[in-house]
């Protein structure tokens, strides 16, 4: 069961999956394209073309590359 809510954003549907990370499936396919482990929270704002989740639990900030799941940087605030 989903716990977080799902964001839209550049054609990608992503949400937390507890048991997988942040996981991305394409709004149109419904086919999965990545899972970045370890990453949590929900969309809270976008930079340069780029989303930034935020975990409020952990105080930890991720900025991620929709194209692939990579993790851009990650900011303890």
């Amino acid at each position: 069961p989903l716990t977080a809510t799902p964001a839209v954003y550049k054609g990608h549907v992503m949400v937390h999956v507890s048991s997988m990370g942040l996981v991305s499936v394409n709004s149109r396919t419904g086919a999965q394209e990545w899972v970045a482990k370890g990453v949590t929270g929900e969309v809270v704002a976008a930079r340069k073309g780029r989303p930034i989740f935020w975990d409020k639990s952990t105080g930890i900030a991720t900025m991620i590359d929709v194209s692939n799941g990579d993790i851009i940087e990650q900011v303890k605030l």
